[in-house]
């Protein structure tokens, strides 16, 4: 993605200065949030990066305040396993049909405590699992391809 203030940079680098995180920031960001031993600025990565490495992460931190109706970097998470935490996001109650774990949503940027959602999540991963793999089967391309041909 792109660096835009309603996305909330500063504030997920914030969070991140204060604990024992490492955090890889991809897409096209200034660099006046600059590198320290936790930061790193990958820059912009291409679809296929995307695919072969977000398997390799954790966790995708979404702190946009902006309510796209449908955001593929959700289905991006859910397709390599990566825990989303996320704001309130039309896009991601969308895919999720309001079963996501509000636990996981970011509610206040201003004091949200990174290490409560890892909590949750690690206590968590047999529930989420369920939810991705619903996720994964409503938006396969088989079922795509199925709404569509029901559709004509």
């Amino acid at each position: 993605g792109r660096d835009a203030s309603y996305k909330n940079l500063d504030k997920i680098i914030h969070n991140f200065s204060k604990n024992k995180f490492h955090i890889d920031l991809i897409g096209k960001i200034d660099k006046k949030y600059g590198t320290n031993e936790n930061i790193n600025l990958l820059g912009f990565k291409n679809k296929e990066w995307i695919q072969k490495n977000l398997c390799n992460y954790d966790y995708l931190i979404v702190a946009s305040d902006y309510r796209e109706p449908f955001g593929i970097v959700y289905l991006e998470a859910v397709f390599s396993n990566v825990c989303i935490i996320s704001t309130r996001t039309i896009g991601l109650i969308n895919i999720f049909k309001n079963q996501y774990p509000t636990e996981l949503l970011i509610e206040n940027l201003e004091d949200f405590k990174l290490e409560d959602k890892i909590d949750f999540y690690n206590k968590s991963i047999k529930n989420i699992n369920d939810i991705y793999k619903d996720a994964r089967n409503f938006f396969s391309s088989d079922a795509i391809k199925q709404k569509w041909i029901s559709s004509l």
